[in-house]
């Protein structure tokens, strides 16, 4: 018995010294979560994830690319509009504020929304919701906390059917045909009509993979807007919200299909675009910023694009993207607007 004491007594240094540095790695543990959360709120600099380049199945001019989904019955929203407030950590969203005459303004447009698919939008670099916030509900994906994963983030094309759904249930009274989602990458896909009961078949059914070809896809949607206008006077003015992680595969020849779009255009509220940057990376940054400020320098007729980074997406959501993209563009085109009392 008295060996053992002994022994004890000549290991109370080295015991002292363990608990120094267990509490030593603890406070750095803690630390680095608080530094995770804050950088939810903010955009962060980081790698994007190599872009798989290999083409997927199905051509970008088919038409087996498009599917009609039907409207389904039930929804899961809320009825009242007039004040949708999101206020929680770690939320993906600080806060969001949408009345219903914005949400009646947006339902005199078509909205569409086209999803870069590429193979980095598998990045895990979004905030994730907190089971308390707004978004919670939209999350019915398992989040498995392994080893060097951050259990604060999702990843980007998670990020988006969150997004994607919250949107889908707060318009449901005010989009009656839905929206159109455009899923692109090396190729790209159109959903038309699409509801809240729709949207997560649509994200199962498809997984990140293949390049960044924004301009086949945008190309589309604005070719059948104007074919639809020439068939039909009545059709309602459309904005475009575009997410992506970065610059696209052509990223000349997306500027040349807006520029030219502007000149058929009859005015300048006939199409918005909104590009949505998401991820947390400054890749794509200088490129999307030309794209906003530069188009009617280089001949563009209006200016019809707008941008948001990430950092400011994760205030304020894809509904007040869409928004944003409409009262940006009647600013933007103000001058371009004939007043009733004007000669």
């Amino acid at each position: 018995m008295s060996l053992i004491l002994e022994r004890i007594k000549l290991t109370k240094p080295f015991l002292h010294q363990l608990k120094l540095l267990l509490l030593t790695l603890s406070i750095t543990a803690i630390f680095s979560l608080s530094c995770s959360a804050k950088n939810n709120e903010t955009v962060i600099q980081g790698n994007v994830s190599t872009t798989v380049t290999q083409p997927i199945n199905g051509s970008a001019d088919s038409n087996d690319d498009s599917l009609r989904l039907s409207r389904p019955n039930n929804l899961n929203a809320e009825d009242n509009a007039s004040n949708l407030n999101a206020n929680s950590n770690n939320s993906g969203v600080l806060k969001i504020e949408v009345s219903k005459q914005e949400l009646r303004m947006l339902g005199q447009h078509d909205v569409t929304l086209l999803i870069d698919k590429s193979g980095s939008m598998d990045t895990r670099d979004c905030p994730s919701p907190s089971k308390s916030g707004k978004f919670a509900q939209y999350l019915n994906i398992p989040l498995m906390l392994t080893i060097g994963t951050n259990p604060f983030e999702i990843t980007r094309w998670h990020w988006c059917q969150i997004q994607t759904m919250h949107f889908a249930d707060i318009s449901k009274n005010y989009l009656d045909n839905g929206m159109t989602v455009v899923l692109f990458s090396s190729t790209y896909k159109v959903f038309q009509n699409v509801h809240f009961n729709d949207i997560e078949t649509i994200f199962q059914v498809n997984k990140p993979s293949g390049g960044t070809n924004t301009t086949a896809a945008l190309v589309s949607v604005i070719r059948h807007y104007f074919e639809s206008r020439q068939n039909n006077p009545d059709t309602k003015p459309i904005v475009i919200a575009i997410i992506t992680d970065g610059v696209p595969d052509n990223p000349i020849t997306l500027k040349e299909a807006i520029i030219e779009a502007t000149f058929r255009m009859r005015n300048p509220n006939e199409i918005s675009i909104a590009f949505l940057q998401i991820g947390g990376s400054f890749f794509g940054y200088n490129y999307l910023k030309e794209l906003d400020f530069g188009l009617m320098a280089q001949g563009a007729k209006y200016d019809i694009v707008s941008v948001k980074t990430f950092g400011e997406l994760t205030k304020i959501g894809l509904a007040r993207g869409f928004i944003d993209a409409i009262e940006d563009n009647q600013k933007a085109n103000a001058q371009f607007i004939k007043r009733p009392n004007n000669p």
